[in-house]
């Protein structure tokens, strides 16, 4: 069984499967694909959603985890009827359980007497309710012999037994866990429940890219910034997810729009206001996406005059059951909200405080998961794997990590260097090529620096020119000896458009911006 990886050393049990049927019922989810860690915080969105209590954080060891406890009153098993507590909620993931010729009965069983030992060893007082959450597929033989065990070490207590068709029950009975558990849409034939009775019209209203959504959904990883956009978005009716490229902006948005739709809201893409007025429909639950609503690689200030001239009417039908979602680069956003201000729609518009949600950033544990997500969900054969669990936690840690490099990364890059024959250098050798490769821009990164004018360009060649930093009045004299002309608007602006996409700018020392690369 695994045990739970430090972040320091993340490593990562990455194994080919294939959904299978077992006792002549095939799973509808892949609940395998998840791994230990998901398939804990699955168990903890899914009490969340049904039972509404704060589920304590699962912890310890991939084998059953610290117990999540709950000390009152829970309308659990019956929905309608409350049972005192206390309730102890345990998940128990077998690796491969739903695999072709999986064997899974001996680890399950393994893993309730190794906790069975543990449960005899502590102190506390029995709960009334224990639950058990599993992603094994439990026969009635393979049912009776886990309550035996778990009866004689908990002989007070009522066991309750969740397998993995009973989780498939509850995710399909509770579509709202897709949108705070996104990953679960990886995990079933999309097309199959999007064409079901349920969701048909309003696939049919929608207007959605849902060929991305549904290549996206395998490998999504749902950040800090996509839980902070749906927060926003429910206390605001409005949410703008900020970020240079390649951090998962559209990525976010995308998979909230997946995750609404298929909980029975219709979903819009909008490339400006007409849209939005042309889809509104009070009768329906509706979510608009504006993916880079100013402009993807530059600020289109047509868009920003038309978002501003209707953002007040935009923002008076917005409401609970109407929601909007813009993603924006930092840049074109500043200046769009310049011309909405200039409009005279700043009253109505909320504060960015308010809605903005900075999508620039990762945490460690998010990046590991997106890591591992990325490589579950490839065709990797037995060294690609190798490569990556061997390599994971140089890879976390590069500093030129981002979604879009991680993707392209293992779908491509790595097979090509493996193909080179990179599989046969040092270690030391095969990390130097793999963060080369990372260092790598993306095709959105570079069509983005193609689309840059003399101006913006001579910022940046100035400023490489200069130093890993400088005073922004250093810049200004540098990019006018390279441009050989006055800028037509002041260089501090120029920057400021480049600024969160390919330089940073530092916050005020001493009255003085400095420029950092």
């Amino acid at each position: 069984m695994q045990s739970r990886p430090e972040l320091s050393s993340v490593q990562f049990t990455i194994k080919q499967f294939k959904v299978t049927q077992n006792e002549d019922e095939a799973l509808v989810y892949n609940l395998d694909a998840l791994g230990w860690y998901q398939f804990e915080h699955l168990c903890q969105a899914l009490l969340k959603d049904q039972l509404g209590l704060a589920v304590e954080a699962w912890g310890g060891s991939g084998d059953l985890g610290r117990d999540a406890y709950f000390e009152g009153s829970l309308r659990f098993p019956n929905p309608h009827e409350d049972s005192e507590g206390p309730f102890l909620f345990q998940a128990k993931f077998v690796s491969n359980a739903n695999a072709v010729g999986a064997q899974p009965r001996s680890a399950l069983l393994g893993g309730v007497r190794a906790e069975c030992a543990r449960i005899r060893e502590r102190s506390r007082e029995a709960p009334n309710h224990y639950v058990l959450l599993t992603n094994v597929p439990l026969t009635p033989g393979l049912r009776t012999d886990v309550e035996h065990l778990l009866s004689n070490a908990l002989p007070t207590t009522t066991i309750h037994l969740q397998g993995a068709t009973d989780i498939e029950a509850l995710l399909d009975g509770q579509p709202s866990i897709r949108t705070s558990y996104p990953q679960i849409l990886g995990l079933r034939d999309l097309q199959y429940l999007l064409r079901s009775e349920t969701l048909r019209g309003i696939v049919q209203r929608s207007a959605f890219t849902m060929e991305a959504a549904e290549r996206l959904a395998p490998r999504f990883v749902p950040t800090s910034a996509y839980s902070k956009a749906l927060s926003v978005l429910s206390k605001q009716r409005f949410a703008v997810l900020l970020g240079p490229p390649e951090m998962g902006k559209t990525a976010a948005a995308l998979m909230i729009g997946l995750a609404r739709l298929t909980s029975g809201w219709d979903v819009f893409n909008c490339k400006g206001p007409a849209d939005f007025f042309d889809a509104y429909d009070p009768g329906h639950k509706q979510l608009f996406l504006a993916d880079d609503a100013f402009g993807s690689t530059e600020y289109r200030p047509g868009i920003a005059m038309d978002w501003a001239a209707d953002l007040h009417t935009i923002v008076d039908k917005l409401n609970s059951d109407h929601h909007l979602l813009w993603t924006s680069r930092p840049a074109p956003l500043r200046e769009g909200l310049r011309q909405i201000h200039l409009q005279g729609s700043a009253s109505t518009f909320p504060t960015s405080q308010e809605i903005e949600v900075n999508a620039a950033f990762l945490t460690i544990p998010e990046k590991a998961q997106m890591l591992y997500r990325h490589a579950k969900s490839s065709d990797l054969d037995e060294l690609g794997i190798n490569v990556i669990r061997e390599n994971a936690a140089s890879i976390i840690s590069d500093p030129h990590f981002t979604p879009l490099r991680i993707d392209r990364f293992v779908r491509t890059q790595l097979g090509d260097l493996l193909s080179r024959g990179m599989g046969s250098l040092t270690a030391d050798s095969l990390a130097t090529a793999i963060s080369i490769e990372l260092q790598t821009p993306t095709s959105a990164m570079t069509t983005s620096l193609e689309a840059l004018d003399a101006e913006h360009r001579a910022v940046l060649i100035a400023f490489l020119n200069g130093g890993q930093e400088m005073e922004l009045t250093d810049l200004s004299q540098l990019c006018e000896s390279f441009i050989g002309r006055p800028f037509s608007r002041s260089v501090t602006s120029v920057a400021e458009d480049l600024d969160d996409h390919f330089i940073e700018i530092s916050e005020p020392r001493r009255g003085v911006r400095n420029v950092r690369r």
